[in-house]
């Protein structure tokens, strides 16, 4: 399983830290090991973008999932 965290968002993150509990969630949730997952964190106006980009809805969102 391929994991990859990219942070955007200029704030500091503990990308260590997010790919525990990554993997954590997806071996409790039983996720096949060919799956893949790439978490971005970004911030406020890059969401706003995102969401309307995506869901047609303005404003920010805590999470966007495709």
């Amino acid at each position: 399983m391929t994991i990859e965290v990219l942070n955007e968002s200029g704030a500091p993150v503990d990308e260590a830290q997010v790919l525990d509990l990554a993997r954590f969630v997806l071996a409790q949730l039983r996720i096949p090991p060919l799956a893949d997952l790439s978490i971005m964190l970004v911030d406020e106006g890059t969401m706003e973008r995102l969401h309307v980009q995506w869901m047609d809805e303005p404003g920010p969102t805590d999470v966007l999932s495709f």
